[in-house]
């Protein structure tokens, strides 16, 4: 039998909590511009405690966690929105957060195709006006790729991976309190 490369392995190993994620963002998605500034709350509540998660000198993504926390930081200031922060762990894998943030890119621009097609750049919201980022996205998959699927580092990587995507949907519950939480 041949076994995925720990990439495929890691997709197929986080695929059922990617989808309950999506799921808690679905009515995004169902009614964009209704649930935008929410949208942009549980995404820069998600990433922020990510970010405060893991070394981010071990990052590939470090730059585009800045520039992303800044976009939304402006882009909820021109909503007049407050992102309510979702708990950060300790010890996140990097791969597990390189993975999920820029494969996020990823999932960001077919969002940005399908909602805002019709709209150009510039009336976009800032957040979804960063590109992809494919030149850092097959740097990571090429480390993705040299691990040992049947290594400890591969289930850390998708424990880790799944840790992560749970913060996001932590991040979406936030958004939905009454209370006054502190702004990140």
């Amino acid at each position: 039998m041949t076994r995925l490369s720990f990439r495929h392995e890691l997709r197929q190993q986080t695929q059922a909590q990617h989808v309950a994620t999506e799921h808690d963002l679905a009515r995004f998605t169902a009614s964009p511009i209704g649930h935008l500034p929410w949208f942009l709350a549980t995404q820069r509540a998600g990433l922020w405690a990510v970010f405060c998660s893991v070394d981010p000198a071990a990052l590939i993504c470090t730059p585009v966690l800045h520039d992303l926390i800044a976009r939304l930081d402006a882009d909820l200031a021109a909503t007049g929105t407050t992102a309510h922060p979702a708990q950060p762990l300790r010890g996140l894998d990097p791969l597990a957060v390189d993975y999920l943030i820029l494969g996020s890119r990823l999932g960001t621009e077919v969002l940005r195709r399908q909602i805002f097609a019709d709209q150009p750049p510039s009336a976009l919201p800032a957040y979804f006006q960063l590109s992809p980022q494919p030149d850092l996205w097959r740097a990571h998959c090429a480390a993705l790729d040299v691990i040992d699927p049947a290594s400890a580092r591969a289930a850390t990587i998708i424990a880790d991976t799944n840790t992560a995507f749970s913060l996001f949907q932590q991040a979406a519950r936030r958004q939905d309190t009454p209370e006054k939480v502190a702004a990140l």
